[in-house]
């Protein structure tokens, strides 16, 4: 399940932006903003209770 997320996490904003706007896609800078976001929450989201 953790796989799941952290996938939807990283991928759900690109695939949707580019099944629903003709194929665009983030650039470079924003792909890296996702990437970390995306990143982030899944770590705070699985991290082991009191760290």
């Amino acid at each position: 399940m953790a796989a799941h997320h952290l996938c939807g996490l990283l991928l759900w904003i690109p695939g949707n932006r580019s099944m629903l706007l003709a194929g665009e896609l983030p650039d470079e800078a924003e792909a890296a903003e996702i990437v970390g976001a995306g990143t982030a929450a899944f770590l705070r989201g699985y991290r082991p209770d009191g760290t």
